[in-house]
């Protein structure tokens, strides 16, 4: 079955931040890494709409999120604290 990375892209509106597009109810099939002092891990997220649909914890529909603009953060919620990255959605 393998490992998931559980994660949210959420967007802040209302003073609040709210999840866009997440991982759901696939916690089962996270799994632990141990990280040494001064070591690094670097873990890759697919995030196109093709490759979260293509059995990557994300069903058709979640996978097809329009972003707005507006304050938006990526979030690694499997991690002990979360870890998070903001970003912002610019109008083209």
């Amino acid at each position: 079955m393998g490992c998931n990375v559980p994660w949210a892209i959420q967007k802040y509106e209302d003073g609040e931040w709210k999840h866009a597009v997440w991982t759901g109810e696939r916690w089962y099939q996270m799994c632990a890494t141990l990280i040494g002092p001064r070591k690094t891990l670097t873990q890759t997220v697919p995030l196109s709409g093709s490759v979260l649909a293509d059995g990557h914890g994300v069903s058709d529909s979640e996978a097809d999120v329009t972003f707005q603009p507006g304050k938006h953060r990526f979030v690694l919620t499997g991690s002990n604290p979360p870890l998070a990255v903001n970003f912002d959605v610019r109008p083209e």
